[in-house]
């Protein structure tokens, strides 16, 4: 999962922070359904 994440964390740096955050909401979204 970790490595999910760090793969995931530069590609937002490219984007606004409103996409950023979209994509962090997401992002937790999938983890809490795996977990």
């Amino acid at each position: 999962m970790q490595r999910k994440g760090t793969a995931i964390l530069p590609l937002h740096y490219g984007h606004p922070p409103e996409k950023l955050f979209r994509r962090m909401i997401s992002l937790s979204g999938i983890l809490s359904s795996l977990i």
